[in-house]
This record gives C-alpha cells, structure tokens and sequence, in this order.
C-alpha cells in the first residue's frame, strides 16, 4: 500500500506552532472547543501515533505510522474527531478482523 502524504495541519489557538492533528479531527477552533483532553483516541490507538500537544489536546505525532484504523473517531464521545471516508473504511477492516 502507498504511504499518503499527511493531511494539512491544523493551527492551535493563537499559537504559531502547528500540530497535526488524527484523521477526521474538525478544524480548528472546533476542535479545541469540542475535544475534552480525555486521552481515549490516544489509549486506543494501535500503532501509538497519537499523543498530546503542549496544550493537552491530541496531536498526530507519528503520521506515517497511522493506519487511518478509525478507532480513534470510535471512542471520540464528544466528536471532536469524526470518520473520514478513509477511516470508516479502516474502521470496517477492523470490524471484520475482531469478529473473524
């Protein structure tokens, strides 16, 4: 499978640094408002590339080791991160492995 180019980051705040932020994550403001800092798409993410900004929000630190798995959208309560078309076919993968 090709590696994809990350996806464009997304500003923090007023900050000048940008972050990355896990596939489907809204744009920014709407992410920082919506995002809880609950750790839940870090703590599910298989390959550990997703962790925490300076500010406490989740930040994609490894995106080529991102499998766009959707599991990170799955847990978002708050839906601060939503399926992408190429999430929620990750998300189907997943699926049909845990129930084989």
């Amino acid at each position: 499978m090709p590696l994809m180019e990350p996806e464009e980051p997304e500003p923090y705040g007023n900050n000048a640094k940008y972050y990355l932020r896990p596939p489907g994550a809204l744009a920014a403001p709407d992410f920082t408002d919506k995002c809880v800092q609950c750790a839940d798409c870090i703590d599910v993410c298989p390959s550990r590339a997703i962790g925490m900004d300076d500010a406490g929000y989740p930040v994609l630190l490894h995106p080529r080791d991102c499998g766009k798995c959707g599991l990170c959208a799955d847990v978002c309560s708050h839906r601060a991160i939503e399926f992408t078309e190429r999430t929620r076919a990750g998300f189907k993968i997943v699926l049909a492995i845990e129930n084989a």
